[in-house]
């Protein structure tokens, strides 16, 4: 099976897709991986959701790396204001290191704790893999860093207008992590649909005040 990090890639090589396998759609959720004509581009599609991508590690049996909740996280960050684009993309890369440690976890054998060297190998190649695959997402998601920050900023001009400027200013570090999950959530083809999202957070919003006799949250089934 190809390894991406057997030789030197460029971040070019990644985009045309001559060096890395892309992953199929059955595997390319819409976190990681491109939607066709979506707003995540050409090389989001080079991201696959486990490291390595087969599902068999002979030089670590069971252990992969989980990479779609970094990925997740990598969406939601974009959407929202409360982050920057260096902090989304630097907890990208940071998110998948932290998944790497699957590969530390030592097996119980007879009792006893025992780490192949062959795991630590696989470790060593997943960090590798971070890099890489973080290289290739700030030098394509430009784009889309301003696209998903324009999308918020039209949900957040909505719901000054129905909230009031002076509620939007006082809980509007809450009301941002708010925009981030619900347009991550309720994206068509990358796309934040600006007035459901709208209207979910709205419904939230008036949710958690307690004075509310009568309200039923909408929560969006992300995994864990």
């Amino acid at each position: 099976m190809f390894d991406p990090v057997s030789r030197v890639i460029t971040v070019n090589a990644l985009v045309v897709g001559c060096m890395l396998m892309p992953v199929t759609d059955a595997e390319a959720r819409k976190w990681c991986g491109t939607e066709s004509g979506g707003w995540r581009g050409t090389a989001s599609k080079f991201i696959p959701e486990n490291y390595p991508p087969q599902k068999h590690t002979p030089l670590c049996p069971g252990r992969r790396a989980d990479i779609v909740h970094a990925c997740i996280k990598h969406d939601l960050c974009y959407w929202n204001k409360n982050y920057s684009k260096q902090h989304c993309d630097n907890q990208f890369e940071w998110g998948i290191k932290h998944e790497c440690l699957t590969f530390k976890k030592p097996y119980r054998v007879a009792g006893k704790k025992w780490l192949p060297s062959t795991c630590i190998g696989m470790y060593l190649r997943c960090l590798k893999v971070a890099k890489l695959y973080t290289d290739v997402m700030v030098s394509q998601q430009g784009r889309s860093f301003s696209d998903a920050r324009s999308q918020a900023s039209k949900v957040e001009e909505i719901l000054k207008q129905r909230l009031g400027q002076d509620v939007f200013a006082r809980h509007q570090q809450h009301l941002y992590d708010m925009i981030g999950m619900y347009c991550a959530h309720h994206a068509r083809r990358g796309s934040c649909k600006v007035h459901h999202v709208v209207e979910v957070i709205e419904l939230n919003f008036r949710c958690e005040n307690p004075r509310q006799k009568r309200c039923e949250q909408i929560k969006p089934p992300f995994p864990r």
